[in-house]
């Protein structure tokens, strides 16, 4: 499916339908409406890059909300690893820890979580919009798996005055993407080369995780050559210098993201 986020312009929005076309616009069914708004805005200040792995507390950014009203809040390192203050920048989904109201509506964010979720940490120029991943503020609408790789367009119309904003997205099944594997490492012995990788699934963590009902098993690219298992090792003859990938396997979404070292 695809959430759907909305803020109305000024304080006299109240509600908003919006209409989902399959065929470049030409034609629209109502998908849904809401009286719900959503926190968003844009930065009016640029992000940094900055590695997934550890918080990253070296950028500040300022935001934009379309909403005064709107408040954001701090937020504990134990907090934010139990998915709280999620928000979408760009197309990266952070979590953020600081939030100081600079002026009225505008707001400075910091101690960021980067690229949760496999999505990709990337530097965010001013203007790049700001979503607030909240459950509570958000629509859900249900897609159907003929979807996948197709555009689609959609238009929110604002209840009173008519008024038209209209987007368009491929649509490529994120829900059922695959995360990347962690902690590849192979090495050689007796002539030959041995990969082992940890599998990453969606609930639970570390040795104590289930994998997702669409999960396959794995891929693993070796210069070039793919070879799927349902296992965390492979053994192969030394091909000598090697690049090596492995992603994980889902029957609607095909191989997610991938880990990959050299050896």
């Amino acid at each position: 499916g695809y959430y759907i986020a909305i803020a109305g312009s000024n304080s006299a929005w109240y509600g908003a339908t919006v209409a989902l076309s399959l065929d470049g616009g030409e034609n629209y069914t109502d998908s849904d409406s809401t009286d719900v708004e959503a926190v968003m805005g844009e930065l009016t200040s640029p992000l940094g890059t900055h590695k997934r792995e550890i918080p990253d507390s070296n950028h500040r950014v300022q935001i934009q909300l379309y909403d005064d009203g709107d408040v954001l809040e701090y937020r504990t390192l134990a907090e934010l690893l139990n998915r709280q203050n999620r928000a979408l920048i760009g197309n990266e989904i952070v979590s953020f820890g600081e939030a100081d109201e600079i002026s009225p509506g505008v707001w400075e964010i910091g101690y960021l979580l980067r690229g949760r979720l496999g999505t990709t940490p990337a530097e965010h120029p001013a203007g790049t919009r700001f979503v607030l991943l909240d459950r509570n503020t958000l629509n859900y609408i249900p897609s159907d798996r003929y979807n996948l790789d197709q555009t689609l367009t959609f238009r929110a119309t604002s209840s009173g005055s008519g008024e038209e904003t209209t987007t368009a997205a491929t649509y490529t099944g994120a829900s059922h993407t695959e995360p990347a594997p962690a902690n590849l490492s192979a090495h050689r012995a007796n002539g030959q080369l041995v990969i082992q990788w940890l599998g990453v699934g969606r609930l639970g963590g570390r040795a104590a995780y289930d994998q997702s009902q669409f999960f396959t098993g794995y891929r693993v690219t070796i210069n070039g050559s793919s070879t799927d298992t349902s296992t965390t090792t492979l053994t192969i003859a030394d091909p000598g210098p090697a690049t090596i990938q492995v992603a994980q396997l889902n029957s609607i979404t095909g191989p997610g993201p991938a880990t990959e070292i050299t050896v």
